[in-house]
């Protein structure tokens, strides 16, 4: 054939290395008192001309800084995720270039207390952390995604380890997710004498300085710094999608590391399908949702899953499997069901044809 004779070199997959445009993503962190917010207002005065979007949960107290800073604030009418990556896409879709989230701690802490509350209700901590987590990572890649540049200040507390009988101070650690400094270009660390320190920068012209009250200076600095380049591409993603991927249900299959991986959401159709056999499925549909459906369940619902269990629906008609429904509304739908006598043949242990006999 023709592609025998003719040999095509090979495609090298592997790019030049390449300067390009790029938008800010700073950390501020440190204690109450450190000056995140002021110091924050200046970086950001030195990074455009124009007003700054200001996310605001710290009860208005940036409009103190209104006679220095001129800069727009919106206060969210909650923490979640769903409220930053909206503000986010606002300062874009208003013409912002520079948006200050002050702070980031409080969508952690509304995180948390968001998995609290579905700890009451769900069957392991496992379940409880899916939605809140995939909300979560939605806000950062919303904050890594937008044409804008971005502040963030997160608060620092005293973290401690217990060594045997003691306990030893680790220094300050920032009130966020473990792991959140990763996301970002720059990370500064704030002490109560208003010095930054660069613990963690990309731009290595900066790299491990040490800044005593920094401001405008430093914010015209990275201005023209990130300007270096080729222009940026166009964007596939951007804050407003996260943030209709944030307004809609969970898809089955999400997977998350902190999830317990037999705790995939089920949508209520799905959930109203699963209840409807415990009247409807035979003895010999039994043995099949124990022996197939069931250990399937460890991985991301498919649709071959979901059409073995419309098929023990459509194959009913004999006894009521109450059993097993009780067994997979305990397990998988985070359901309170009564506890089922248990016979010889209910132990959890035999094999299954033991079982459904």
């Amino acid at each position: 054939m023709l592609a025998d004779i003719i040999q095509v070199a090979p495609v090298n997959p592997f790019k030049r290395l390449t300067r390009q445009q790029s938008r800010l993503r700073l950390a501020i962190d440190g204690p109450s008192g450190s000056g995140k917010t002021f110091t924050a207002l200046r970086i950001a005065r030195g990074l455009s001309d124009k007003p700054a979007a200001m996310i605001d949960t710290e009860a208005h107290s940036a409009d103190l800084y209104g006679s220095f800073f001129h800069a727009d604030a919106i206060t969210l009418k909650d923490h979640s995720p769903q409220s930053y990556i909206k503000a986010i896409a606002d300062a874009e879709a208003f013409g912002y270039e520079v948006i200050i989230i002050d702070s980031l701690t409080h969508e952690w802490v509304w995180t948390l207390e968001d998995v609290d509350r579905r700890s009451a209700n769900a069957r392991n901590k496992f379940t409880a952390w899916a939605e809140p987590s995939r909300q979560h990572k939605l806000l950062v890649e919303a904050m890594l995604q937008t044409n804008l540049h971005v502040i963030a200040t997160i608060r620092s507390e005293m973290d401690y380890a217990i060594d045997g009988a003691s306990v030893k101070k680790l220094g300050m650690a920032p009130t966020q997710r473990k792991g959140m400094e990763y996301e970002f270009t720059i990370l500064m660390d704030m002490d109560l004498g208003h010095n930054v320190t660069i613990s963690k920068s990309r731009i290595f012209e900066i790299a491990d300085k040490v800044y005593p009250k920094p401001g405008e200076e430093l914010g015209k600095f990275l201005r023209e710094w990130l300007s270096e380049g080729t222009p940026i591409a166009p964007r596939s993603v951007t804050p407003a999608s996260l943030l209709a991927a944030a307004s809609a249900d969970a898809p089955r299959g999400v997977r998350d590391e902190d999830e317990d991986p037999r705790s995939n959401p089920v949508t209520t159709a799905d959930r109203t399908l699963i209840q409807s056999l415990g009247a409807k499925l035979s003895p010999d549909g039994v043995k099949a949702f124990y022996g197939t459906a069931l250990p399937s369940y460890g991985f991301p619902v498919t649709e071959p899953l979901l059409e073995q269990w419309r098929s023990f629906v459509r194959e009913g008609g004999g006894e009521p499997a109450g059993k097993a429904i009780a067994w997979l509304q305990q397990t998988l739908l985070d359901e309170s069901v009564p506890e089922a006598p248990v016979t010889a043949h209910d132990d959890p242990g035999a094999p299954v044809e033991s079982q459904v006999a």
